[in-house]
């Protein structure tokens, strides 16, 4: 089988603040990591390097032939890109980080029977502070002492070059959706050919408390980025992604996040942890729909009610809207929702204090999960006229093409 690789400009460019390209790969999972390998190195300067535990790395590199094997493939075919043995403890094939962050998102999971057309739906606001590792003031733990390693700067926008990621892999599920700081493994938020979708956002609580406790380096398990794809690429639904989290180990390497996952059938639930990782906790949607921002939901003692004030302001915007409708939600309504707690403030105010730089609503997406498809538009930049975003972009998995 030979690979197929297509690679177009979605969105943005030159003069604006990010350009979307749009990646869509076909072929064996050794051949799609391979080429993703191959453009990592040469367009985003990404470089391999000895810097990981060596016995973790061994370890990691079992677990995933073991428990992934869809991404274990693609491991190997990311050191033939680099040249280098695969089974060499020195090196860690099982990321291709390019650049580094935690969104800050907002989220609701609509279940097909309360909406207009049947669909269910998952929308999803990924936003994000448009400085770098230089910008936020807790970049000097982990985040910034990582940036040079794999050819980051940390003067670049942490979300400048993210992509739509498109994969039909001989093993495992087709895939659509977005990446950001890493091609290899993860995804921010994605579809699967099967009408599952899931949506990853920062635990923006445990992250700024002393329960925080990153690994900042490789671990064994499924990192907190890799764990919407392999979740896509493994599982057909809500119950088998269920089950497959309850039974894989997690870690977090940067920072702790929770998760939407909803599928075609109606079922949504959102999944996270207690901040000293002991208990995972499990929201269910029921009949109505899901929504969730960057705090934890499950009842518990909060450390610092000010670090989630954001969110919970957020997550009462999005409930209000969602509680005041009776009626069945149409596509323009779930926009609108969403559009509700679009990031607009100025410098120092939001999700991301920053005396540099303000936090924006860099894509809204609508996974339809019936259709297997994405509407999606981008953050481009703003001046006195205020905020520019792209034209909307209509992409269907299987359908898709450059």
């Amino acid at each position: 089988m030979s690979v197929q690789f297509s690679d177009r400009v979605l969105a943005g460019g030159p003069g604006d603040f990010m350009t979307v390209r749009h990646l869509r790969l076909q072929g064996t999972q050794y051949e799609i990591g391979t080429s993703l390998a191959e453009f990592a190195r040469d367009e985003l300067g990404v470089r391999k390097l000895p810097w990981t535990d060596p016995l973790m790395t061994r370890a990691q590199r079992c677990f995933m032939k073991k428990n992934w094997p869809e991404h274990y493939a693609r491991m190997r075919g990311a050191a033939a890109a680099f040249q280098c043995d695969p089974d060499d403890d020195r090196l860690d094939f099982s990321f291709l980080s390019y650049d580094s962050g935690i969104p800050g998102c907002s989220c609701v999971y609509y279940p097909g029977p309360r909406t207009a057309d049947g669909h269910s739906v998952l929308s999803r606001n990924f936003d994000y502070t448009l400085g770098g590792a230089a910008d936020l003031p807790w970049a000097d733990g982990v985040f910034k002492s990582e940036v040079g390693k794999f050819g980051g700067d940390e003067n670049r926008p942490y979300v400048g070059r993210p992509f739509l990621l498109e994969t039909y892999p001989d093993e495992g599920y087709a895939v659509l959706g977005m990446c950001a700081f890493d091609l290899l493994g993860m995804l921010t938020d994605g579809i699967n050919s099967e009408g599952l979708a899931v949506a990853l956002l920062n635990d923006g609580e445990t992250i700024n408390s002393p329960l925080c406790e990153p690994f900042g380096s490789n671990g064994v398990g499924i990192s907190e980025g890799c764990v919407p794809r392999f979740v896509l690429e493994t599982c057909a639904n809500a119950d088998e992604a269920l089950l497959t989290l309850l039974t894989t180990k997690q870690y977090y390497a940067s920072g702790p996040c929770h998760y939407l996952i909803g599928d075609r059938h109606g079922r949504g639930f959102v999944w996270e942890y207690s901040s000293i990782r002991n208990r995972h906790h499990i929201i269910e949607c029921g009949e109505k729909p899901l929504a969730v921002t960057n705090h934890l939901l499950y009842p518990h003692q909060i450390p610092n009610e000010e670090d989630r004030a954001d969110s919970l302001r957020r997550l009462r915007e999005l409930n209000a809207r969602l509680d005041e409708s009776a009626e069945q939600f149409t596509r323009q309504r779930i926009g609108e929702i969403n559009r509700c707690v679009e990031a607009t403030q100025p410098i120092g105010q939001g999700q991301y204090v920053s005396a540099t730089h303000p936090t924006r609503t860099l894509w809204q997406a609508q996974y339809d999960l019936d259709a297997r498809a994405v509407d999606i538009d981008f953050f481009l930049g703003e001046d006195e006229q205020g905020i520019r975003r792209s034209p909307r972009f209509s992409l269907q998995l299987g359908n898709a093409r450059p």
